[in-house]
């Protein structure tokens, strides 16, 4: 049995080596594209992981077959116990906390006992800590737990109503906390607490409550990965921002419209509409009244270039006294999925019979809406932040090009005549609509501090 953990220890050791060679390669990396040197570590660390498995499934089994007196003798199974944990922690180092979770189960079988120290450093339990809050009066320690397809928040875990506090341990995972304010307001604020965490928090309130906005606090979520076809999963850190909680009207849009004065902006910012037929029509006539019975005020506006969103967005900046602006695709990114990487804005499940947003498969919510609803219609389509619409309805612009060409920006979210694809979070598109298409491009804005 020495012999087969000796040869495990220098498989281990081979593994870092590769694991830290790969980590170093990758981490300044954010586009996709894998280089061929990537690949080839990759390739060596999942062969080296197999090679691994199957020899602690040796050393369980050369235990098994130890005579029951003697396998269970106390120094032979303290032994064995101390050997196993040592080489599980050695895989939790390089992430492989699936793989470890299997091997704690074939060690627990075999010694006939839990571990439940260790069971709890297997599952990557953690902990939270609070230090003194300004403006938070008492802070409900929520996790969020699967329902059918949406993540949702459970009895509270903990409360706390004095800080600095110290939560007890905590499964790994996603986590809402509810704050309630000095002041009697509620707010939530999203936590992902990784394996074996311990995290301190300092939960944001917003400065103050803005008409039509929600807050998205600052600080590190997950963006890209699955559903991205540019960007690999990785982290970004972002400053505090309001972003628009549905996206903008047909009426709110004409109120800009009917401010303009010089009639080449006028007929450079109208919105013009493809209803699936070849020709675009103009959505309204010079006085503002629509122009097709298929439209109404309070659809999301669509059919307008990225410059006539722009401008909105300055002209509406001098209306409240704010700079507001489109949102960059990591903004648009972080208000729908939160922090913890979660594939749609409600969760990491889809199905089109589940009515959880406008979508081209959703045969009721087409049947009801054809073309576009009144953002906030489908009320299951609703991110962490509060910010509804983010997965359908219609697609909305970003601030940011596409990787390679300026001129080109990104596209967050999915339509009711988009490709399902399009409604992961991490997905981007453009805005090419061509013959014969809908118009379903629309737009939201952010509003800095």
């Amino acid at each position: 049995m020495e012999r087969i953990q000796d040869h495990i220890e220098g498989l281990n050791k081979e593994a870092e080596s590769v694991y830290a060679e790969l980590q170093t390669l990758c981490a300044p990396l954010v586009l996709k594209e894998q280089s061929d040197e990537e690949i080839q570590l990759k390739q060596r660390l999942a062969a080296l992981t197999e090679k691994l498995n199957q020899q602690f499934k040796e050393l369980g089994n050369r235990f098994d077959q130890i005579n029951g007196r003697s396998r269970f003798n106390d120094p032979f199974r303290v032994w064995y116990a101390e050997t196993i944990q040592h080489d599980i922690r050695q895989l939790m180092a390089r992430g492989e906390y699936d793989v470890a979770t299997d091997w704690y189960n074939l060690a627990a079988v075999l010694l006939q006992e839990g571990m439940p120290s260790f069971r709890r450093e297997v599952r990557g339990d953690g902990s939270m800590e609070f230090p003194a809050v300004a403006r938070v009066a008492e802070v409900e320690i929520q996790r969020l737990a699967l329902d059918r397809y949406r993540l949702v928040p459970c009895d509270p875990e903990e409360r706390a109503d004095s800080f600095p506090y110290v939560s007890g341990p905590l499964e790994k995972g996603s986590y809402r906390l509810r704050l309630t304010s000095d002041s009697g307001g509620y707010y939530s604020f999203p936590v992902l607490l990784e394996h074996g965490e311990k995290k301190t928090v300092t939960p944001e309130l917003p400065p103050a409550r803005e008409a039509g906005m929600v807050f998205v606090p600052g600080g590190p979520f997950y963006c890209g990965g699955e559903g991205s076809d540019l960007y690999r999963k990785h982290q970004r850190n972002l400053p505090s921002f309001y972003i628009k909680k549905y996206e903008v009207t047909v009426g709110e849009y004409l109120e800009f419209w009917n401010a303009l004065t010089d009639p080449v902006q006028k007929e450079s910012f109208m919105s013009r509409i493809h209803f699936g037929e070849s020709e675009a029509i103009a959505a309204w006539d010079d006085e503002g009244r629509l122009r097709d019975s298929r439209l109404q005020l309070d659809f999301p506006v669509v059919g307008i270039s990225q410059e006539a969103a722009a401008a909105y967005c300055e002209w509406l900046s001098g209306q409240r006294g704010r700079i507001i602006r489109l949102p960059s695709a990591w903004e648009w990114e972080k208000a729908a999925r939160g922090v913890d990487g979660r594939i749609y804005p409600w969760g990491y499940e889809y199905a089109a019979d589940a009515d959880l947003a406008l979508v081209i498969d959703h045969a009721d919510g087409k049947a009801r809406y054809p073309f576009w609803a009144p953002p906030g219609s489908f009320p299951n389509d609703l991110s962490v932040y509060n910010a509804a619409d983010m997965a359908g309805n219609v697609r909305e612009m970003t601030c940011t090009p596409m990787p390679g060409d300026d001129a080109v920006f990104q596209v967050k979210g999915g339509s009711a005549f988009s490709p399902v694809s399009y409604l992961l979070c991490a997905h981007a598109s453009v805005d090419d609509p061509g013959a014969n298409s809908v118009s379903d491009v629309g737009f939201r804005y952010v509003m800095d501090l």
